[in-house]
């Protein structure tokens, strides 16, 4: 069995902490939970670096302490995915306004490509 080392740093997190920890987990795994559930736990776990034991404990209630450094760890998952779809929907954005237009998509991808900040391929980024 390995042992997770936290480092002198850990501290527990409040009551209301770890409902937004929770809050945060819902999030994540509505964004990967297209399958099962059981393998949205596993994908959560690779974004977040947490173990899949501690992801479903979290969800299904069964883990009582948290430690900011797991806490830390799902806020950035959460920044993470909301950068992800930041840039799904302005390529979305972009469809649209070139269809509107009655550009190509061709000439969409070079112009996404051009602009700062966006991404022609928004899953690739």
């Amino acid at each position: 069995m390995r042992r997770r080392v936290l480092s002198a740093h850990a501290e527990k997190i409040s009551a209301a902490q770890r409902d937004e920890a929770r809050e945060i987990l819902r999030k994540l795994l509505a964004e990967h939970g297209r399958g099962k559930l059981t393998a949205a736990f596993g994908d959560v776990a690779r974004d977040t670096g947490l173990s899949e034991r501690a992801i479903r404990g979290l969800y299904y209630g069964e883990r009582h302490t948290l430690f900011a450094e797991e806490l830390h760890a799902l806020r950035d998952a959460e920044r993470r995915a909301m950068e992800r779809e930041m840039r799904a929907l302005e390529h979305r954005l972009a469809v649209l306004r070139a269809v509107k237009g009655g550009r190509t998509h061709a000439a969409l991808v070079v112009d996404v490509a051009r602009a700062p900040g966006l991404c022609a391929d928004p899953v690739a980024a």
